[in-house]
C-alpha cells in the first residue's frame, strides 16, 4: 500500500470528480493544456479552491527557467 499524505479521518479516493477537474481547468492560464497521469482527492480535505490553486502553482513552476533561484520559487507560493 502506498502511504497517504491525508490526515485521519480523511479517506483518499483515486481519480478526480468533475467538480475538482473543473477547478483545475479554471486555475490554468488560457490557451494552455496540461495532461495529468494520476489524480486523487480526499473526501474531507479537498476543495475546488485547493485544486484551482495547485494547478496554477504547477503551471508557474513548470514555466520557471532551469536556473531559477530559491527566491523565485518561493515567490510563487506567497
Amino acid at each position: 500500500m502506498i502511504p497517504s499524505l491525508a490526515l485521519m479521518p480523511d479517506e483518499v479516493k483515486i481519480g478526480m470528480t468533475d467538480e475538482y477537474a473543473g477547478a483545475v481547468v479554471i486555475g490554468l492560464p488560457t490557451n494552455l493544456s496540461l495532461r495529468f497521469r494520476w489524480a486523487a482527492y480526499g473526501l474531507v480535505g479537498s476543495s475546488p479552491l485547493a485544486f484551482e490553486k495547485v494547478s496554477g502553482f504547477i503551471v508557474q513552476l513548470l514555466a520557471l527557467p532551469e536556473d531559477a533561484s530559491e527566491k523565485e520559487i518561493i515567490a510563487i507560493f506567497e
